[in-house]
């Protein structure tokens, strides 16, 4: 006996639903990747970093490490092992040329997938120029740095010396008094800083200053041993043949103020400093401090109440002298009197007979 079976094909509209439903599932999924895609860029906005991030400075070829560059070269800045993202418009990273004030100079945007990028920019060839209206100096210290994208805080940092054929210093002075307050006929100090922020060394640096009045040139020294100090007619002269760029010194003048100065008379002291190499500015190049003669310090009042008389009997021998070992109290100070000691000290022998403490 055969028996027979009947497969029916599925309705033409069952066949719609599952092909509908198949197109569904594909367009779910074209959908729901690249919603994945950000929000896993959301979590984990960058990959792993390589190793330590880095900021290097070349000459224009930027192949070439370089430091000290002239006006008008041209310098490249690299960046390597900067974070990764997973898109080219990320921002994680910028690259900038910050010149001698602050002022940056040149940036760009580090693409979001690459971990090194290079920003190339050419140092005006003028010893200055205007930004926002501020004459700023080209020469100085500049620097290449790498801002995070999310609060622009720097990461990696290169400096480097930008210069121009003539030599340029910058001297500044300062200075401070060893006592804001002396007595007439005390000594006093007055203590000058000198540096020299270069980018060059400062030629032929000299230091003035007249003695302060009411005052007497007792001596001078100097931290730097190439610069000399003397004193002449009233006034003191430092001199060096060359303060280097970066270079500092300190130097300690000491005066002797009359003892006839009278109280609140205010001893200043003024200095400048010169040299022939020429400045960026001589805003820093004099300073001014003093001192103020005060009253004289009285001394302290002392009164000292002694014990009563002690009487004592002998009843023993030390050194085959008859006596005792007497005790008493000490003395009772008032006012500024500072230690009391009593001599022999309570508890000392003492032969038979009448003693003073």
């Amino acid at each position: 006996m055969k028996t027979h079976h009947t497969l029916n094909r599925p309705s033409y509209s069952l066949m719609k639903f599952v092909k509908r439903f198949r197109i569904l599932i594909l367009v779910s999924a074209l959908v729901a990747l690249p919603l994945f895609s950000v929000a896993y860029a959301a979590w984990f906005p960058f990959s792993l970093q390589a190793g330590p991030e880095t900021v290097d400075i070349f000459q224009g070829d930027c192949t070439t490490p370089a430091t000290s560059f002239t006006l008008g070269d041209t310098v490249c800045a690299k960046l390597t092992n900067a974070p990764t993202g997973f898109r080219a418009t990320q921002v994680l990273r910028s690259l900038a040329i910050v010149g001698p004030d602050g002022f940056i100079r040149a940036k760009a945007n580090v693409p979001g997938t690459d971990s090194s990028d290079e920003l190339v920019f050419t140092i005006p060839a003028t010893a200055t120029s205007t930004i926002g209206g501020d004459t700023i100096d080209n020469r100085g210290t500049w620097s290449a740095a790498s801002f995070t994208g999310s609060d622009g805080s720097a990461k990696a940092k290169a400096s480097f010396t930008v210069t121009n054929n003539d030599p340029v210093a910058q001297l500044s002075l300062l200075s401070a008094v060893s006592d804001a307050q002396i007595s007439a006929g005390d000594q006093v100090s007055f203590i000058l800083y000198l540096q020299n922020s270069g980018p060059n060394a400062a030629a032929d640096v000299e230091i003035a200053a007249a003695d302060p009045s009411f005052s007497t040139f007792v001596s001078a020294a100097s931290s730097d041993p190439n610069l000399d100090c003397t004193n002449d007619t009233g006034s003191t002269t430092c001199t060096s043949s060359s303060l280097a760029a970066n270079g500092a010194a300190k130097i300690a003048l000491t005066f002797a103020v009359g003892s006839g100065t009278p109280v609140r008379t205010e001893i200043v002291f003024e200095a400048s400093v010169t040299t022939t190499t020429p400045q960026r500015t001589t805003r820093g190049n004099s300073t001014k401090t003093a001192t103020v003669v005060a009253e004289p310090a009285v001394p302290g009042s002392c009164s000292l109440t002694c014990p009563a008389d002690v009487i004592a009997t002998a009843d023993t021998t030390e050194g085959g002298v008859f006596g005792a070992r007497v005790k008493f109290g000490a003395g009772a100070p008032t006012g500024d009197c500072g230690a009391v000691t009593n001599s022999p000290g309570s508890g000392s022998f003492f032969a038979v007979g009448t003693h003073t403490i």
